[in-house]
């Protein structure tokens, strides 16, 4: 697990250290960051996937995962030093550390790694890395097999575009879900395909079932169908059905399919969701943080904190999960006398679920809109 990560003369941060924890979630007013502290860590990633990283020395801003534009761009603009430094310290006190040349416009900058490490024992650089990106692929009528592309993600380059295939792989294979305690109360058995159905289920609409089935030798399709209702046994082809259901679709199978010491970056989980999915959401990355996946967000959704919240109290369905495995950052800006200062606060969730320390601007809107209303 990465226990921290430090910042330094990257884009919008002259220094940022943040604490990380099995569930960290990312949050707080637009123009802030947040997107930055994702951004690093698959800059980096993509020039491992692309043997930049190892083989030549240099970091590549614009490649498959992210596109940085050039050296200038990425570099605090204010900061006389052209030095970007990225670090961060993995398992039991091992530490990496960049040292990136930026003061210019390449988009392929020298990058020295000076604390020498195993970059493949890094949760990082690991196969089971997984990204999704905020914008991820729609409801189609047929999904490509497979891809080619330096990225070897199970499920694609951050639009979970190979969420169809890795499905139908999953059924093909009989894969299990390699962490025990997220197989679902109701799905028949441990595996992902079941599994997953199981959880679409839980969160998007009850009795709702996922198929995935092969239409070529390259080509698949997906097909909807729900146990209740009057269209209990229709089949539905994903344009048909909402897009809520195609942009959970792939955070549910990244999530089932994590193995233990794997890392997953998710950019707005809650996207397309109606309030109580995007709380059951955050139900099932709390319980998979719970359970040895490191899983890092960005959110605007307080359903989703609040779902967390429910289950470090406990819940009769799925118990409860450890609040010291979770950590929330509410980045902000204050101005004073014309001048910005940006600034995170760290909050924690305590065991009953509360959270005493609630900024200003914190997931506080409704309360701001009901106040005017009803003066």
């Amino acid at each position: 697990m990465i226990q921290n990560l430090i910042l330094n003369n990257f884009k919008c941060f002259d220094n940022l250290e943040l604490e990380l924890k099995p569930l960290t979630l990312i949050t707080g007013i637009n123009g802030m960051g947040k997107s930055s502290i994702i951004q690093a860590l698959l800059m980096l990633r993509q020039s491992y996937d692309t043997k930049f990283l190892e083989a030549q020395g240099k970091v590549l801003l614009n490649g498959e995962l992210v596109k940085l534009i050039n050296g200038n761009a990425i570099r605090y603009a204010i900061s006389d030093s052209p030095v970007i430094t990225i670090s961060f310290e993995f398992e039991s006190d091992k530490i990496f550390v960049a040292n990136i040349e930026a003061g210019s416009k390449d988009e392929n900058l020298i990058c020295k790694i000076h604390k020498p490490v195993d970059l493949n024992s890094i949760p990082l650089f690991k196969e089971e890395f997984i990204y999704l990106d905020a914008e991820r692929l729609g409801p189609r009528s047929e999904y490509s097999k497979s891809q080619s592309h330096n990225h070897k993600g199970r499920l694609g380059l951050g639009a979970g575009e190979l969420t169809a295939s890795y499905l139908f792989k999953c059924l093909r294979d009989q894969i299990p879900i390699p962490v025990k305690n997220l197989k679902h109360p109701d799905a028949e058995s441990d595996l992902i395909y079941e599994n997953v159905s199981a959880w679409l289920s839980e969160i998007t609409f009850e009795g709702a079932q996922i198929a995935a089935s092969e239409i070529s030798p390259d080509k698949l399709e997906l097909s909807y169908s729900f146990k209740r209702g009057k269209f209990k046994g229709y089949d539905f082809s994903p344009v048909n059905v909402g897009f809520g259901f195609s942009y959970v679709l792939p955070i549910i199978l990244a999530v089932l399919s994590a193995k233990p010491g794997s890392l997953i970056l998710i950019e707005n989980p809650e996207a397309h969701l109606h309030p109580a999915a995007q709380s059951k959401i955050g139900t099932l990355l709390a319980l998979a943080a719970d359970n040895g996946i490191q899983i890092i967000i960005e959110t605007h959704s307080d359903h989703l904190l609040n779902g967390i919240r429910v289950l470090v109290k406990g819940d009769e369905v799925f118990g409860r999960v450890e609040p010291d495995n979770i950590v929330i950052y509410y980045f902000t800006s204050d101005n004073e006398d014309g001048i910005e200062t940006r600034f995170y606060e760290k909050l924690i969730i305590y065991p009953d679920g509360k959270m005493d320390d609630w900024p200003s601007g914190f997931f506080d809107e409704w309360e701001n809109n009901l106040s005017k209303i009803v003066l």
